[in-house]
């Protein structure tokens, strides 16, 4: 046991005895873990958002028009109290909140906005809420509300704005100031801004979806209603509609555009049923087709998306592993090269083979868990900046530094072996005769 104490202790001294060669390693390892570590923490910051934001509305179910962007949707008045008033259907409803959306034309801003990842300029995604007091009872989307703001009253021309659409301008559109909607080439509708979000953003991308064009803005029904009027007017409805290859003939400020039913069931067979039962409940009643699509069904294809980045983290991990390992092998190559005199000495006073191999492996370790400290220092500076700039949500974990550290120690093991071997081989007569 002592005289393994010894070899670690010797391997530890020697492992940055050639300091270029090991600097190298240590930076390629760094690198390496920095990007599987930062990754890793990407991955964890979508689950947490996920779970904290998706958590509570699995059974939520949301009816569209099919085959309409949301905007366009024409969906009649009377929807909630249709399914209020059929008790094979209310008996799970705990709430029922009615939308209406206007036209990412009303965006008087252009590329003060922003641009997506695609490059678009983002637009106003301007959602009319029919009742703010359900709406804020059943979503957590207008909970918290920056210092100095507040809900915007029915009827009035006020809106609440995301926090990601304040962040882009805060001069612009601070409280107080107007939003303006534009109604045509000339004319705009002002809204003014009295209330900010400060909820959890997805991707810090807008409170309350998942979208990355657009940004959300909160107003009552009312107030749609009336710009509805106003950009459905002929003069007015070609700048918003026929001119982006849409039809506005039978659109109306009288109608939803989605309704969003709040529900107190976890069981996806029953969240499944009831979907079914709305969904057919809606084509017998109207007489056309409205899809009532299940926030669960949603979470699913996310948590499939998980498991895809989970796999891609392991792909990382692999070639993380594989790289490091051919960089500890090829440092160690070059070092065990000029020190053969030395390992033959020690060979032949008492070291087996055993011995330099375990002085061969500790230096390669040495490098690597150094390389792996590199990783885990440049990843948390850089998963910090990526946070606080509102690009994404990371979260390291102590899971994600236990891995990061496991990986380090493999790739000092497989990368000190072969090195090893070939250093424990040597051969003290010839080495000591040849020099």
């Amino acid at each position: 046991m002592r005289s393994i104490t010894r070899i670690i202790k010797f391997a530890l001294k020697n492992a940055l005895r050639k300091k270029g060669i090991a600097l190298l390693a240590i930076f390629g390892i760094g690198i390496g873990i920095t990007l599987q570590i930062t990754l890793d923490s990407f991955s964890n910051g979508i689950s947490e958002s996920f779970d904290d934001f998706f958590g509570d509305m699995a059974g939520n179910l949301d009816i569209v028009e099919p085959n309409k962007q949301t905007f366009q949707g024409q969906i009649p008045l009377t929807v909630s109290n249709d399914i209020l008033s059929n008790n094979d259907l209310s008996e799970h409803i705990v709430g029922i909140s009615p939308e209406q959306h206007l036209p990412p034309s009303v965006n008087s801003y252009g590329e003060l906005l922003g641009s997506s990842f695609m490059g678009e300029t983002k637009s106003l995604n301007v959602i009319g809420l029919d009742n703010l007091n359900e709406f804020t009872s059943r979503d957590r989307t207008l909970d918290s509300l920056i210092s100095g703001s507040r809900l915007f009253v029915e009827g009035a021309n006020e809106v609440v704005i995301s926090n990601s659409l304040f962040k882009q301008n805060t001069t612009l559109f601070a409280i107080g100031n107007d939003l303006e909607l534009q109604i045509n080439i000339s004319d705009t509708y002002p809204l003014t801004i009295v209330g900010i979000t400060d909820g959890s953003e997805i991707f810090g991308f807008g409170p309350s979806s998942m979208t990355i064009d657009s940004y959300d803005v909160y107003t009552s029904m009312e107030v749609t209603s009336k710009v509805m009027d106003e950009i459905l007017r002929p003069e007015n409805s070609f700048y918003h509609f026929e001119r982006l290859g849409l039809s506005s003939i039978n659109m109306s400020s009288a109608k939803y555009s989605s309704v969003t039913i709040y529900t107190d069931l976890v069981d996806q067979t029953e969240i499944d049923l009831l979907q079914e039962n709305v969904d057919l409940f809606l084509t017998n009643l109207y007489g056309k087709e409205l899809s009532v699509i299940s926030i669960s069904t949603f979470l699913d294809s996310s948590s499939e998306m998980q498991a895809m980045l989970a796999g891609f983290l392991l792909v990382i991990s692999i070639v993380t592993l594989v790289a490091g390992s051919m960089g500890i092998i090829v440092a160690q190559l070059v070092g065990i090269e000029s020190r053969m005199k030395e390992f033959a000495i020690l060979k032949a006073t008492g070291w087996k083979n055993s011995h330099i191999m375990l002085d061969v492996i500790g230096e390669s370790a040495a490098l690597a868990l150094l390389g792996s400290l590199l990783g885990i220092i440049l990843s948390a500076g850089l998963t910090t900046i990526l946070s606080a700039s509102g690009l994404l949500l990371a979260i390291i974990s102590p899971t994600t530094i236990v891995t990061a550290i496991l990986i380090a120690i493999i790739i000092g093991i497989v990368g000190g072996s072969y090195p090893g071997i070939k250093a424990s081989r040597v051969r003290p007569m010839e080495v000591l005769h040849s020099s």
